[in-house]
């Protein structure tokens, strides 16, 4: 009898490291697919953060030359639109 219970211990045993290594597994997956979706959310932040500022200085630049060249303020709104592909809400801005 007592061969036996250490029979079902030893198995239980087993199992418990099965499930542990299980658990370790998935937090391990788990782990790298924070990781991914995080890059991935970064470089979408970044590639939109970085879309803006190119915009916001290619609108300076566009303002600043309308400014050399003594084109009106309605002129400057006209090419941002059409230039920028701008909005007008946004080239007022």
């Amino acid at each position: 009898m007592a061969a036996q219970g250490s029979f079902y211990i030893e198995k239980a045993y087993e199992r418990l490291t099965e499930i542990s290594a299980d658990d370790l597994k998935r937090l391990e997956y788990e782990a790298r697919e924070k990781a991914i979706r995080d890059h991935n959310y970064l470089m979408d932040y970044n590639l939109e953060l970085g879309i803006k500022k190119g915009l916001d200085q290619g609108a300076k630049a566009l303002i600043e030359t309308c400014r050399d060249y003594s084109c009106s303020r309605e002129e400057a709104f006209s090419r941002l639109v059409e230039k920028l592909s701008l909005s007008p809400e946004e080239a007022e801005k």
